[in-house]
């Protein structure tokens, strides 16, 4: 591990500074840990392209990785001497902070629609915890306490699939969502309701 990178260093000492809990706890380890971090993606790299010689690589990595070539391509370079060139998508522009910085226009993208419930995930299941005022779901029929089971005959493990599953949605589009609803004498009950995204 190479440790001697001073400007890395004071870097990397901003960054931590930044981070609320910082006070509390140790930039050493932080320090370490990002140089472990880097040397390891450094290694897979030098490895890949040693089993590979005809091949050529592309990394795609968080900004602080690359600044100043100072994280991974450094570290690469170092095992392997082979050229390399940085590319930062970034609208700050120092000095040597990269190869070729890009300054893509902006793209508004349009956002998925929500369900509008507060969920809680819990051991591959969701289930409401709440709504927030104007809730199109609870306006349904759901309720706190449902677990839900599909969207639309997709099933539902996590709340990561309904993110995925409502990625593709657009506003006013009709869903069908089935949940598990606990009652108190007879049992749980599937019930399923039409949300109007």
């Amino acid at each position: 591990m190479d440790m001697s990178d001073e400007e890395y260093r004071e870097r990397l000492r901003e960054v931590f500074g930044q981070h609320e809990s910082a006070g509390s706890r140790d930039f050493g380890n932080f320090y370490q840990s990002q140089i472990i971090w880097d040397e390891i993606m450094a290694q897979s790299i030098d490895e890949y392209l040693r089993k590979n010689p005809d091949r050529k690589m592309v990394v795609i990595a968080g900004s602080g990785h690359l600044v100043f070539k100072s994280g991974i391509p450094k570290r690469v370079f170092r095992r392997n001497g082979l050229d390399y060139a940085v590319l930062l998508n970034d609208d700050s522009v120092e000095a040597g902070i990269a190869d070729f910085v890009l300054f893509p226009h902006p793209v508004k993208m349009a956002s998925a629609p929500r369900l509008m419930a507060l969920l809680a995930e819990e051991e591959g299941r969701v289930t409401i915890k709440g709504f927030p005022d104007k809730s199109v779901s609870e306006k349904a029929g759901l309720e706190k306490g449902d677990v839900i089971i599909s969207l639309d005959n997709e099933p539902i493990k996590g709340v990561d699939d309904i993110k995925i599953f409502l990625f593709y949605k657009k506003p006013g589009d009709i869903i069908d969502v089935r949940v598990l609803r606990k009652r108190f004498l007879f049992g749980d009950r599937e019930l399923s309701f039409k949300v109007t995204l």
